[in-house]
């Protein structure tokens, strides 16, 4: 052990509000074109169609959205109260196309905010989606929402579209005999034809994919979000939009606070789709273009034959004859009530499977929590069980039922889990702290060429006399173990110190004038200079374990450099936070 190394764990960086110290550690002896020894540290405690279904919850839209589950068809029949209910084939058609010419592909990125804008930036019909009574949101894709629309969060959704043009019903279409035949009793014509049909079908294939960052840093948050204060706050993303969402979803994919969920209308499958988008997002300098293009070369495999509709424009079917004023309509209020019993039903019965999975221990967080705790979750399972069937009985009787009353959501709501609960399961993440910098101060400090970040930081505020961030964790309550490490790109490999146990760390990143203070920085850059002579790239990481054996991955900074004989040439270092 070198007097560097000697003196680098004995030291410790004391500072105001129990923030500990660090000394980065990396093994001395690299033997020349050989695979290099562990890192060691020492840690002290401390584009949308302009036609489309609507974001509003009507009762009786003109256009529908793509469900797995409809009852839509061009030429059936249908009931707005029930889109699912599969009615007998009246009208007499013949299939027409309607639009001539080669197929068109488009692309476009939505940012949402909730589930009904998730739904429509996929093509998927909300209304649909509420007359099935499914666990979750958005069925149709594999997609975790479960942070997607928390405050700290940007959730977009990336999709590539191929067009093949609208379908319709020749001019000659007419009712069936049968059909005809029940004109004289509406009420029977309805419950056997349906009182709407599907006039138009557009079909196409699809990939979508939803990327959500988690723990989204407050002054990119706002930056982003500031591009869309004319838009109800969400909606399409601008050229500078994708730029500082590509720059977000960079920092997030190699923190580990990446989720991303995939879906898909036609073709036949998406294979490994999902970890490529992941290991873009990661490498990538403009990774949202390159997942673009990525689902552009996946929907490539899709093709007509195997596209299916996903924009349905339904017509009454008064203009067959049918007398609509007999039937007492499905009101936007029922339709409101409705889509408010599948929303409580979805939040009652995610509750009662996490209960369950406390029980037996397939639930994470049941390695953490308090005894006490899971006992009194799991002996009011009984009563939230008997709530979600009673939601799922009105959910039944609201459909069959037109009185008002029949979609009101059942008394006696059972919630045994607030946000407090959810948000142990967040990613933990590391932040920068300095007393002198605000956020977007920090950045650009940081970034400046090291001997400069003073001078740099003085034009922030002049009475700066010393940079000095410190790397600390949020979410950390739950963290068992951390090693520092680095990734090769050349080699696609590790080079890892021990993991040790984590007891709550703060550590000293950067420090100018540079005092008797260990810090990162200076240990990763006597670290670099004892490779053999050459170039290098990689980036530096953290690893950390929590006590619920999930494993995350925090990279710090992305470094490349050039040694010849001991000493370091050239590097380039970008801090990621």
């Amino acid at each position: 052990m070198t007097a560097y190394q000697r003196a680098a764990r004995l030291a410790i960086f004391s500072i105001a509000l129990t923030l500990g110290s660090v000394a980065s550690l990396r093994g001395d002896n690299l033997p020349k074109n050989a695979p290099h020894t562990p890192r060691q540290m020492r840690f002290e405690p401390a584009n949308l169609y302009t036609i489309r279904p609507t974001l509003d919850e009507e009762a009786d839209p003109r256009f529908y959205g793509y469900s797995e589950k409809t009852a839509l068809a061009l030429g059936l029949g249908f009931e707005p109260r029930d889109i699912t209910d599969f009615k007998r084939p009246c009208i007499d058609f013949v299939k027409t196309q309607l639009d001539a010419g080669p197929s068109s592909t488009n692309f476009s990125l939505t940012y949402v905010k909730d589930a009904s804008q998730l739904d429509f930036a996929t093509h998927v019909d909300s209304k649909a989606n509420a007359a099935f009574l499914v666990f979750k949101a958005n069925a149709s894709f594999s997609m975790d929402t479960k942070f997607a629309y928390d405050a700290n969060s940007i959730s977009v959704v990336m999709t590539a579209e191929t067009h093949y043009g609208r379908w319709g019903l020749d001019p000659k279409a007419k009712l069936t005999p049968e059909a005809t035949a029940l004109l004289t009793t509406p009420t029977k014509f309805a419950e056997t034809c349906g009182t709407r049909y599907v006039a138009v079908e557009d079909r196409a294939s699809s990939i979508s994919v939803l990327i959500t960052l988690l723990s989204v840093d407050t002054d990119i948050m706002t930056s982003f979000q500031s591009e869309f204060g004319g838009s109800g706050g969400w909606g399409q993303l601008s050229a500078s939009a994708q730029a500082k969402f590509s720059f977000a979803l960079s920092l997030a994919a190699q923190q580990d606070r990446l989720v991303v969920g995939l879906g898909a209308v036609g073709g036949k499958g998406l294979g490994g789709l999902k970890d490529s988008i992941e290991s873009l997002a990661q490498i990538e300098k403009d990774p949202a273009a390159a997942i673009l293009k990525a689902l552009g070369n996946a929907l490539a495999g899709f093709d007509a034959n195997n596209a299916a509709p996903i924009l349905y424009t339904v017509a009454s079917m008064e203009q067959f004859g049918f007398d609509a004023s007999a039937i007492d309509p499905w009101t936007d209020l029922r339709e409101r009530n409705l889509r408010g019993i599948v929303a409580e039903y979805r939040r009652a019965a995610e509750e009662l499977d996490v209960v369950s999975g406390l029980g037996d221990g397939t639930f994470p967080l049941s390695k953490v929590l308090p005894q006490a705790d899971i006992d009194s979750a799991l002996r009011r399972k009984p009563d939230l069980q008997t709530y979600v069937n009673a939601l799922a009985a009105q959910h039944h009787k609201c459909k069959e039922n037109l009185a008002d009353a029949a979609c009101d959501i059942p008394p006696g709501r059972v919630v045994l889990f607030d946000s407090w609960f959810w948000n142990k399961l967040k990613p933990p993440r590391f932040y920068v702290v300095d007393f002198h910098l605000d956020e977007a101060a920090r950045r650009v400090v940081l970034a400046a060429k090291k001997g400069n970040r003073i001078y740099v930081a003085k034009t922030f505020n002049p009475a700066v006399d010393v940079v000095r961030p410190i790397l600390t964790f949020r979410g950390d309550q739950y963290l068992y173990t951390i090693r520092n490490g680095f990734h090769y790109y050349r080699d696609n490999t590790d080079n890892a110190s021990d993991a040790e146990a984590y007891v709550g760390q703060a550590y000293l990143w950067v420090e100018e004038p540079t005092y008797r203070n260990p810090n990162i920085e200076d240990a990763d850059l006597e670290w670099y200079s004892k490779h053999p002579s050459g170039s290098y790239e990689g980036y530096a990481y953290f690893e950390v374990v929590d006590k619920m054996g999930r494993k995350f991955r925090l990279n710090y900074a992305d470094v490349s450099w050039t040694v010849s004989g001991g000493r370091i040439t050239q590097i380039e270092q970008k801090f990621l936070y």
